[in-house]
């Protein structure tokens, strides 16, 4: 939709990719499904069966790319991982997504890794 800007990007970030996603609705809620979809799209459109992916934050926007992806085909999916948290309960069950969620767009189990940061 908007491939000069997408383009023009690149460079100013040192982006090998990008994609400007424009919402026509000013909820919130909306806002976040339409972001979420974009990334669903682009995620998808390189991912590969069997990657490992580490999710830094779990906002709405990320929520809905999760909501957005699509089961795996050859039924390896890929490996979600939260690279964000503390020293808490490791279970999956306490992290700050649902493991039904985290599940969805593969077909296993969901597993988490939570790392400390030393600064």
């Amino acid at each position: 939709m908007y491939p000069d800007l997408e383009e023009a990007l690149g460079p100013r970030f040192d982006l090998k990719q990008s994609i400007v996603v424009h919402s026509f609705s000013g909820n919130e809620e909306q806002i976040s499904r339409d972001f979420g979809s974009a990334a669903a799209f682009l995620l998808e459109s390189f991912i590969k069966a069997g990657q490992l992916i580490g999710i830094s934050s779990w906002s709405g926007a990320l929520l809905e790319m999760i909501n957005h992806m699509h089961p795996s085909r050859d039924g390896q999916g890929m490996l979600v991982v939260q690279i964000l948290g503390g020293l808490g309960n490791p279970a999956p069950d306490s992290c700050h997504i649902p493991r039904a969620e985290a599940s969805r767009p593969s077909s296993e189990a969901p597993r988490f890794c939570f790392l400390l940061r030393a600064l």
